[in-house]
């Protein structure tokens, strides 16, 4: 059979599925099955799902091969965690930067699997992505290759910061009323609870705290953590930030391997996926015991056109993440164990998901 019928056969998902021994729908627990709308928003609220399911070996088949170099990943990569904000050098000099918004799910694990996970999502949530482009870009990332950015990207990226701020002040503008939030059951509502303005007074020094409110949840990958909290402040200026404080949870990276403390964890995330670019906008704080993601909410400045741009978008992600595994020690060994043979790689990878994405559709059924 050619590598094209191969590659076919591979992603058409409704074609029959030899799932794994023990992994008969039901054998592994989704969560979330029911207010998820479709296999993709099931792959994303489930990276503890997935990362606890590669633990057994028997599901990796030839992709085991690949699993020994290892580093720091996100653990949970796909397209909505990847944005343009504002962020800051460590210089204090402010630029809109494509960045990591969300590896509350990241620590050590292998290399090949964070793509493979990457791989896995983008075919759940795209009919049109092609897996060849995927690997293409990957590989070229992993060689320390150059590429360019999309254009729906860079457009992003160009805004200044004086825009972005207009921007700001005015999606601010539309949450708030008389200094206070605009409450709308199941959107923003009042919060009484600990902690307090008292609680976390320290966290916001040089500002004024306004008010607190709580950002119920219905769905997604931090669900079980509870409540996040929305706060509104004031600065030396008179300007208004909405910070949202999120409750913290283990890394979903947790089911697979040990990992480290997680004030450690996260300055290694910072260090990799921030690198040069000052931490406290996405960090971790304490506050009345409990311990928060903090980083102010941000407005939307990315958007994609049509699922071409889309693509286009998740093709350069996918060369990112083998930029940014490239430059780790074990980088350079995965790219020789891959060169051996790039199309066993290749095919080992495509069977993982195949397989996967054959659970994931059970389960929605």
């Amino acid at each position: 059979m050619s590598a094209v019928v191969t590659c076919a056969l591979l992603f058409n998902l409704s074609a029959p599925v030899d799932l794994p021994a023990g992994s008969e729908p039901g054998a592994f627990g989704f969560q979330q099955i029911e207010t998820s709308k479709n296999v993709s928003q099931l792959l994303r609220s489930n990276a503890d799902h997935i990362w606890s399911y590669n633990r057994d070996s028997s599901v990796l088949k030839d992709l085991i091969r690949y699993v020994e170099p290892s580093g720091t990943i996100s653990g949970d990569p796909h397209l909505g965690n990847m944005s343009v904000i504002p962020v800051q050098s460590k210089r204090g000099r402010g630029a809109l930067r494509f960045v990591n918004v969300d590896f509350d799910d990241g620590g050590k694990g292998p290399f090949a699997l964070e793509f493979a996970r990457f791989v896995l999502v983008a075919k759940g949530s795209s009919k049109e992505i092609r897996a060849k482009d995927l690997f293409k870009a990957y590989f070229a990332g992993l060689r320390g290759e150059q590429m360019a950015k999309p254009e729906s990207i860079a457009r992003a990226e160009a805004i200044s910061m004086e825009q972005y701020e207009t921007m700001r002040q005015a999606y601010v503008a539309k949450k708030v009323f008389n200094g206070k939030f605009k409450y709308k059951a199941g959107e923003v509502e009042r919060w009484d609870g600990r902690p307090n303005v008292d609680d976390i007074k320290d966290l916001f020094k040089g500002s004024t705290i306004l008010d607190i409110a709580k950002r119920p949840l219905d769905r997604g990958g931090s669900l079980d953590a509870g409540e996040r909290l929305w706060v509104l402040t004031q600065d030396r200026a008179g300007a208004q930030h909405i910070t949202e404080l999120k409750p913290y949870v283990d890394t979903s990276l947790s089911e697979y391997t040990r990992q480290a403390d997680p004030k450690e964890r996260v300055n290694d995330l910072h260090d990799t996926y921030w690198p040069g670019l000052n931490g406290k906008a996405y960090d971790l704080v304490e506050a009345y015991g409990k311990t928060y993601w903090i980083r102010e909410k941000k407005v939307e400045v990315l958007s994609y056109k049509d699922h071409a741009e889309e693509n286009e978008a998740r093709i350069y992600i996918a060369y990112l993440i083998g930029q940014t595994q490239g430059q780790q020690a074990e980088g350079p060994r995965l790219l020789k164990l891959i060169e051996k043979d790039p199309e066993r790689f290749k095919e080992a990878v495509k069977t993982y998901v195949k397989t996967y994405l054959g659970l994931a559709n059970s389960a929605m059924e």
